[in-house]
């Protein structure tokens, strides 16, 4: 996790976000009201990592929209957007760390090796879109 915290760590001081490790009984979670990710101890380190990601994606994308949260549209597409921020974070994390360009990634070998679910194919396959495109017309 160590070579990668600097980006998330630049993110959560710009929004005020501290982060707090305790015996949970889920994998974590982000209260507005503290302005804290409460992240479950007992998790591996690509876990903690993946809570992180998701988590600050609520923090910096739904913080003034919690009371939405509650709502069963507005709360599938804030967790919608959490994980799509979190793959992004995973996902720069990756192509730094092996010295690759979008158009060098196996979006299932990624995804598999950040021990994500299959279902973020399509939303890996986005961003590596969106990456090769923007470099090519940037």
């Amino acid at each position: 996790m160590g070579c990668h915290m600097n980006r998330i760590k630049k993110i959560l001081a710009s929004k005020g976000i501290s982060i707090e490790y305790l015996d949970l009984d889920i994998d974590g979670y982000y209260d507005s009201d503290f302005n804290t990710i409460f992240i479950n101890e007992n998790l591996s380190e690509m876990e903690i990592l993946k809570v992180i990601y998701h988590e600050t994606g609520h923090g910096v994308l739904h913080d003034e929209f919690t009371p939405l949260y509650k709502l069963p549209i507005p709360r599938f597409k804030m967790e919608y957007e959490a994980d799509y921020f979190m793959v992004n974070l995973l996902l720069l994390d990756y192509m730094e760390l092996n010295l690759l360009e979008p158009d060098q990634i196996n979006p299932v070998y990624f995804i598999e090796s950040a021990e994500l679910d299959l279902k973020f194919e399509a939303t890996v396959r986005k961003l590596l879109y969106h990456y090769i495109f923007e470099a090519v017309y940037a």
